[in-house]
């Protein structure tokens, strides 16, 4: 089992791992909320046509089981409808994500 142990589970380095967003739609959701939007990046996002609701609610699952000690990757892609190329994206998101934290 590929277990992910993340302290700092950031939503848009999730979206982007997912394949869901791009770095530029982060950049410039990220350049909105520092102009002083107060919405979260899924919101804005959402506003931006970059993610559906049901995109940003998978992505804060995801962060959610990563900061409560980690997520079985394995078990959550099995379980998804989400699109394989989007599946494939968490599973190498996650993979770096342990060898950035030292954990394989």
């Amino acid at each position: 089992m590929n277990k992910v142990r993340m302290p700092k589970a950031r939503f848009g380095e999730l979206a982007i791992g997912a394949g869901i967003i791009t770095q530029e739609q982060l950049d410039t959701a990220l350049k909105q909320q520092k102009e002083g939007d107060s919405r979260n990046l899924g919101e804005i996002l959402r506003s931006m046509n970059a993610m559906d609701f049901e995109s940003v609610e998978f992505v804060l699952d995801i962060q959610e089981k990563l900061k409560n000690g980690g997520c079985d990757v394995e078990k959550m892609l099995e379980e998804s409808h989400h699109a394989d190329d989007e599946m494939e994206g968490i599973r190498l998101a996650s993979t770096a994500i342990t060898k950035k934290l030292g954990g394989g």
